[in-house]
């Protein structure tokens, strides 16, 4: 047993001298000892192994510190400032340890902070060298600071006399008579004031009164159709736009080229007679009266035709002389009695397959139909129309009130294969009579793209001479065939007297 524990150390013993043999006979060594980076710099380290043709050496890179740097196969990256020591050694016996005896060698790396180049302002300079504004104008100061790299780039401004003027990041607005000197600076020494060393430029505003200039004339005149065809005894109102909307005069003044055939009045075009007509709208910039050539204008094209037989209701349809429009909780009967309170809140007719007092089915041809020719909606609410162009008749109103009508949509139907044949023409017509069924005027509701987006239709009619309305529907098939689905739920009136 002891002869061979003597045996084992003796050979363990040769082995260790053959290692530190070889060991002893390698070098390596670093091209540099001493290393300086700034952040984010990086260099390559290089070995030399001596002698030379050691076969597959392996080379093991340790770094002090990774927070200061990174070692990569000799490739040194600097993070941050700091020192640190990247060591190598060359592992002859393949363990990846620094085992005594193993060649090696080292770099102090020490790695600097980026120095930032301050880049001073040379110059600053300003749109303006001098300004002269009136009293309540305003003007936006545009400030260029050179180089366009320099360090501090961010302006503040001065204003010698707030009284005069307010300064607001360039945006200059005039307050009263007077002068005052704006100021841009670069405050480079961040101290919050101007220095003498620190680039600025000025520019001098002076504020004037405010000249009102004694004539703006008008540019142009539009309006808004071009063309026009009435059915004789209908009206329409046109509008018309005047350009610039500061021009001195506003005042249109309308004419219409045949007065047989129609008249405007404040853009009111009513329907005499079968013909045409133009219908003129100018500016009377010359106060003359007439129209000149200098002064804007624009024409409509207007096509009067005769009046459709079944215009003209028969003497059947008047309500019962003596029945009056219910408002609010009183019935009015005449202006002494009525009060703007009592007469200006809404009344609701909430409908169903029939109709409240006084209202009447009514068919296009004039004749009166039936709740028939209407069938409620199955969710228990309002009317639907079962034929085309067939509506309702109001009761008699009182003359003396102006009217407006709110019709709530509970549905619509359409088909959808051929909306678009629909989209934009009337689908409703809103008719008005006086006291002897004489048809004064008619009215027309479009039919609008989305026929889900209909939730309410309101119109407004006022004629002194007015005695009850009729509404009469031009709808649309539902889905091709002959029911023409138009929901409507409750019907609102409202009036007042034309002083109000």
């Amino acid at each position: 047993m002891k002869k061979s524990l003597l045996i084992l150390l003796v050979v363990s013993n040769m082995i260790l001298a053959s290692c530190n043999s070889v060991i002893g006979q390698f070098t390596i060594t670093l091209n540099k000892n001493i290393l300086a980076l700034n952040v984010n710099e990086q260099e390559t380290l290089t070995t030399t192994i001596a002698p030379s043709g050691l076969e597959d050496p392996l080379i093991v890179w340790v770094n002090d510190d990774r927070s200061v740097a990174t070692i990569n196969e000799g490739t040194v990256t600097a993070l941050q400032a700091g020192t640190t020591a990247i060591k190598v050694f060359l592992d002859l016996n393949k363990n990846f340890f620094h085992d005594l005896g193993e060649p090696s060698d080292q770099c102090s790396l020490t790695v600097a902070a980026p120095v930032i180049e301050t880049i001073p302002v040379s110059s600053v300079s300003l749109s303006h060298t001098s300004l002269s504004l009136e009293i309540s104008e305003e003007i936006t100061l545009v400030a260029t600071v050179l180089p366009e790299n320099a360090s501090t780039q961010t302006l503040v401004w001065l204003n010698s006399d707030e009284s005069i003027i307010e300064v607001k990041n360039g945006h200059v607005r005039a307050i009263a008579r007077g002068n005052s000197t704006v100021t841009a600076y670069v405050d480079e020494n961040s101290n919050e004031h101007k220095d003498n060393d620190e680039k600025y430029a000025t520019v001098l505003v002076n504020v004037l009164e405010s000249v009102i200039d004694p004539s703006i004339p008008v540019s142009s005149l539009t309006m808004s159709k071009t063309s026009l065809s009435l059915e004789e005894g209908s009206f329409e109102t046109i509008s018309a736009t005047v350009l610039p909307n500061n021009a001195t005069n506003q005042t249109i003044t309308w004419f219409s080229s045949n007065h047989e055939v129609a008249t405007v009045n404040l853009g009111h075009v009513e329907a005499i007679k079968a013909g045409s007509a133009t219908i003129t709208a100018f500016v009377d910039e010359n106060a003359n009266t007439i129209l000149d050539d200098d002064e804007k204008r624009d024409t409509l094209a207007l096509t009067v035709t005769a009046r459709s037989a079944s215009s003209e209701p028969s003497g059947d349809l008047i309500p019962a002389s003596g029945e009056s429009l219910p408002i609010g909780n009183k019935t009015v009967s005449g202006p002494n009695n009525a009060t703007r309170v009592d007469i200006t809140n809404w009344i609701n007719y909430d409908l169903s397959s029939t109709l409240p007092p006084y209202w009447s089915f009514i068919m296009g041809n004039n004749k009166k139909s039936t709740s028939s020719d209407f069938y409620a909606e199955s969710s228990g609410g309002g009317f639907k129309f079962s034929k085309t162009y067939y509506g309702l008749q109001s009761p008699l109103l009182n003359s003396w009130l102006k009217t407006e009508v709110r019709l709530t949509i509970s549905q619509v139907n359409g088909n959808s294969a051929s909306q678009s044949q629909y989209e934009g023409k009337p689908i409703f017509h809103i008719y008005s009579y006086d006291h002897s069924g004489h048809y004064l005027g008619m009215q027309t509701y479009e039919q609008q793209s989305k026929f889900a987006d209909i939730k309410e239709i309101k119109f407004y009619i006022a004629n002194p001479e007015m005695a009850y309305f009729e509404i009469r529907l031009n709808a649309f098939p539902y889905k091709g065939s002959q029911c023409y689905n138009f929901g409507v739920s409750q019907i609102s009136i409202k009036g007042w007297p034309y002083g109000l």
